[in-house]
């Protein structure tokens, strides 16, 4: 009895793998991709980005790097008590800590304007660390970095005659007590 199927490996094949079969009428379709490129254009536009990234790098980095050390300057004038001067007053919704210049010089009242800029910011990230004490748990610090984050805890900043102000705020007890406690430790002298 004979088949009607044909054996395996008997179809036609009117084209090859290299070169897939197309009708003869059919045009042929043009070339896509990066064989529309030369390989020298390639190089060159990845050359390119290659390098634009590396220089938004080396500039982010020299800028990072510079507001390291203009912070590093102005909290050195901050704690510096030749040059400022420092008063931590509890209130009964808070507290206020005044930082003033010693000298009519308007360069270190800049930078404590700036450097308190820069801790409030960081106090409403709840971050309330201190490089003057690296990683040291500082008493107070995560019961104020919770309540900040929880809003139970605000803190502003004003300008006033001679340097900056920072006003913390709050109606929660337990907040008022971390504050006393980490203002005790923060506007000491000695990191003991």
């Amino acid at each position: 009895m004979e088949s009607s199927m044909s054996e395996p490996g008997s179809e036609l094949v009117t084209g090859s793998v290299l070169e897939p079969h197309r009708h003869p009428e059919q045009p042929e379709a043009p070339a896509v991709g990066l064989r529309t490129f030369s390989g020298k254009r390639v190089i060159a536009v990845v050359s390119v980005v290659v390098a634009f990234t590396l220089g938004l790098n080396v500039v982010t980095a020299q800028r990072n790097e510079t507001t390291a050390k203009t912070r590093a300057v102005d909290a050195s004038v901050m704690n510096d008590p030749t040059r400022t001067v420092q008063i931590w007053k509890m209130l009964p919704d808070g507290m206020i800590a005044t930082f003033t210049s010693v000298d009519d010089d308007s360069e270190p009242v800049k930078r404590i304007r700036r450097n308190l800029g820069f801790q409030r910011a960081e106090y409403l990230r709840a971050n309330y660390s201190d490089p003057r004490f690296g990683n040291r748990q500082i008493a107070g610090r995560a019961v104020l970095e919770f309540g900040t984050a929880n809003k139970e805890l605000n803190c502003r900043y004003r300008d006033v005659p001679g340097g900056g102000e920072l006003r913390w705020i709050t109606n929660d007890s337990i907040m008022l007590d971390s504050l006393r406690e980490w203002a005790t430790v923060v506007s000491s002298s000695s990191v003991g």
